[in-house]
């Protein structure tokens, strides 16, 4: 790639992938919303359309913040180091060999729970908005 600034634009790089997470989880939403107005007296093809949105947004937001999540080789790695002062950036790129032990040690300790509990939080919030408007509509 020919980046004109390739620290911060590497970083674009490294938003877009949770980002386009984030836009499937509402792009999922919004089928979700539209199915419960329009199909709710189909209950085959509304049940499965449903099943289908529900776990679209729920597996879109728990990859992006499982990518925004500091720890090389993930994409807020990336973010973070662009974000820190030099000196400390390029201290915190020297852990960078060891981000894969990292990770393996935070789920065998189950302490990547937490960001998951997090997108489990945030995906009921735009379930709960898009099912609500959805009854509201429909």
């Amino acid at each position: 790639a020919n980046l004109r600034n390739p620290q911060r634009d590497y970083t674009f790089v490294s938003l877009a992938g949770p980002l386009s997470n984030i836009l499937l989880a509402f792009v999922f939403g919004f089928i979700l919303l539209f199915s419960i107005i329009l199909l709710k007296s189909h209950s085959t093809i509304f049940s499965i359309l449903s099943l289908l949105c529900l776990f679209g947004v729920k597996i879109n937001i728990i990859l992006a913040m499982f990518n925004l999540i500091p720890i090389p080789p993930l994409d807020g790695s990336h973010v973070l180091a662009y974000l820190l002062p030099y000196p400390l950036s390029v201290r915190y790129q020297q852990f960078a060999r060891y981000g894969i032990v990292i990770i393996l040690f935070l789920i065998i300790t189950d302490t990547l729970k937490y960001p998951f509990l997090l997108a489990d939080y945030l995906s009921k919030i735009l379930l709960g908005w898009m099912i609500s408007i959805g009854r509201f509509f429909g």
